[in-house]
């Protein structure tokens, strides 16, 4: 796609440092913690500095007890910097000569993940045209609109037979339904019920949360979701 970054995942995996940071960053008041991938076994002193070099904390890593933690089958020390709480960009993490990747310390770390969130609904929008402007690279005409060999979602039957009443016994709706709209599920196009409520309570309760923040602003709109 053209202007997308070129990666693979072993030149990822090669330039990853040993120590392993949040990527996103971290809250002035909120844990802050890092892990670093080594085969020592007793406490290393790690120093926190910003952007300008100067050292904003000192502290010791902490073996974890585990060797090696079994989920990552690697053996891991703890670093703990939560006492860290002035913002800023391009702090890093530093054992000896190892170094993180450089972070944030913000309070508005999160504010994208609303928008990134609301986003995804409108590219998952079921029966509608996604504009090829607003999401480069997912742009499509409508789908499961009636247009053949498509044959829509405005009628579908309702499930019947031997397997539909072993797996529901005693319900047994009959007829054709429009279960046309909503949201499709993933990137396989299914839509289902379950799954589209859910979507339909966390808008609701996302507007009923906003009535009650004085200095809210607009983030539904017909056009996000």
């Amino acid at each position: 796609m053209p202007g997308w970054p070129e990666w693979s995942l072993s030149t990822v995996l090669a330039g990853r440092p040993a120590i392993r940071i949040n990527q996103l960053g971290y809250l002035p008041h909120g844990p802050k913690r890092a892990t670093w991938v080594t085969n020592e076994l007793l406490p290393v002193e790690f120093t926190v500095v910003a952007a300008d070099g100067t050292v904003a904390l000192r502290g010791q890593t902490l073996p974890w007890e585990h060797r090696p933690e079994p989920t990552s089958g690697q053996s891991v020390h703890l670093l703990d910097f939560t006492d860290l709480a002035a913002t800023g960009h391009g702090y890093q993490v530093l054992v000896g000569e190892q170094q993180s990747h450089r972070f944030r310390i913000a309070p508005d770390l999160y504010e994208p993940l609303a928008r990134d969130a609301f986003g995804l609904f409108y590219l998952l929008r079921s029966g509608l045209p996604i504009d090829e402007r607003r999401a480069p690279g997912y742009g499509h005409p409508a789908g499961h609109a009636g247009i053949p060999p498509n044959k829509g979602d405005t009628a579908v039957p309702a499930w019947t037979g031997p397997e539909a009443e072993r797996l529901y016994p005693g319900w047994a709706p009959t007829g054709r339904f429009d279960v046309s709209g909503g949201w499709y599920d993933a990137g396989d196009y299914g839509k289902y019920t379950v799954s589209g409520s859910i979507a339909v309570w966390q808008l609701l309760s996302i507007l009923e949360v906003l009535r009650r923040v004085a200095s809210r602003r607009v983030v539904l709109s017909q056009t996000t979701v």
